[in-house]
């Protein structure tokens, strides 16, 4: 039966690899678990989701469809028990998994903001320098609305003052500046460009800071109602002339190219 087989097959997850010995016989090998094993663990867990959703559609009888899309309902629950032992053999990106599925687990809804926020610790305390660690804050920026800014800006300060890579510390300022910039709050957005400003003068050469210099010119000379940065052009007739020549008047500036 489908049900019993996708169940035995969620459940049945190894802890640990083995290896033959000399005299036939099995024993644990004390190898780390990695990305690998990550990686096979979310490929079993999406194909098992797929394999029931394509049941429970294709089911005609009433009782088995109901009980396929509570298996469907359960299955979050299930993997997350297995990431869990995995994040607690040294996985780290077994965590960004848990936050990520934390609301379609059993968590009550009033505890899974602490419960992402003691992860989100865990995650800086254990594997901040790890080379995938760009993952974990993008989903550290993904949870601002149960987190909320004040709580996600403060972690990510935490990334960017502890012992992570240049480009993580890079892609954190970036993001935060992505993230608050956008704000309606003046006092918000303030702080994003700051971000933004801090990116600038702390990684002057990274590509972010790059990309931060033009988002930054963007947000302080290109939005409405400001007045349009100066323009030197020359016309048909070879006359330099500036856009500034014409204050007070009605321009319409075309731009094209031709390539």
């Amino acid at each position: 039966m489908l049900l019993t087989a996708l169940t035995c097959l969620a459940l049945a997850g190894p802890a640990f690899t083995a290896a033959q010995d000399e005299g036939g016989g099995r024993e644990a090998v004390a190898r780390k678990p990695g990305r690998a094993e990550y990686d096979a663990l979310v490929e079993e867990y999406e194909t098992t989701r797929a394999e029931l959703r394509e049941a429970s559609r294709e089911e005609e009888d009433r009782e088995l469809r109901k009980r396929l899309r509570a298996e469907l309902k359960e299955l979050p629950v299930v993997f997350y028990a297995r990431f869990s032992v995995l994040a607690d053999q040294g996985v780290g990106l077994a965590l960004v998994w848990m936050i990520d599925n934390t609301d379609k687990t059993d968590v009550p809804r009033s505890e899974r903001p602490a419960h992402k926020l003691a992860l989100f610790e865990r995650l800086i305390a254990e594997h901040v320098g790890a080379e995938w660690f760009d993952e974990a804050v993008d989903q550290m920026l993904r949870e601002q609305r149960d987190l909320g800014e004040e709580k996600v800006e403060a972690l990510a300060q935490r990334v960017i003052e502890a012992d992570a890579s240049a480009d993580t510390k890079a892609h954190t300022m970036y993001r935060l500046g992505e993230l608050l910039s956008g704000s309606t709050d003046d006092a918000v957005r303030k702080r994003g460009l700051g971000w933004y400003d801090r990116l600038v003068a702390v990684h002057p050469d990274h590509e972010l800071a790059q990309m931060a210099s033009g988002v930054l010119f963007e947000l302080k000379h290109l939005q409405i109602g400001m007045e349009a940065p100066d323009i030197v052009g020359v016309d048909l007739d070879g006359v330099e002339f500036k856009l500034s020549d014409y204050r007070g008047k009605v321009v319409m500036l075309d731009f094209w190219g031709d390539w």
